[in-house]
């Protein structure tokens, strides 16, 4: 039996920058499909980032792109980014590999942030993929639409308390 996700998987932990985070490992095989779509509009939010992590050894790699990215776009309202990771890169040719980057780029949606190809076995090959997800959680931070009223508060508080970390009400309260 091969070793593989089953269903669906959270993974918590706190960013020091970006507080609680969590990753839903969802699993890639059939038989698991049928709650995915539902787990997607209960659970997940806005500014999502979906990892399709693609076997580019199989020859259905290209279907399984396709699929996923359908399901995605159907199944999912929010704002989100799709990086794409080709995994057993290791067990293909360059020229395959290379092959796999243009039939990706062929595919015109505006949801795929970034391509990259990671030989999994190697924790440290994962610095280009740390690097595109605090990218993107930037950008989403930064895009976070807020009323007029709360851009204008948060104006005056920055002024009020410039250089500080921390901010309680009662700092608040005694500034004012």
């Amino acid at each position: 039996v091969e070793p593989c996700t089953s269903g669906i998987v959270p993974f918590h932990f706190e960013s020091k920058h970006y507080g609680p985070v969590t990753f839903y490992d969802y699993s890639g095989h059939r038989e698991y499909y049928s709650g995915h779509s539902e787990m997607l509009n209960n659970v997940t939010h806005h500014g999502c980032i979906f990892i399709l992590v693609i076997n580019i050894s199989e020859e259905s790699y290209f279907k399984s792109i396709l699929y996923w990215l359908k399901f995605l776009e159907s199944s999912y309202n929010a704002q989100y980014h799709i990086i794409v990771v080709f995994s057993h890169s290791d067990k293909v040719s360059a020229k395959h590999k290379s092959e796999c980057f243009k039939t990706i780029s062929s595919i015109k949606s505006p949801r795929i942030a970034s391509v990259i190809a990671l030989d999994c076995r190697y924790p440290s090959s994962t610095g280009e993929l740390k690097s595109i997800m605090k990218s993107i959680c930037h950008s989403f931070r930064d895009n976070i639409e807020i009323d007029y009223n709360s851009k204008l508060l948060f104006g005056i508080l920055t002024q009020l308390f410039e250089g500080r970390v921390l901010v309680t009400l009662s700092d608040v309260i005694d500034s004012i």
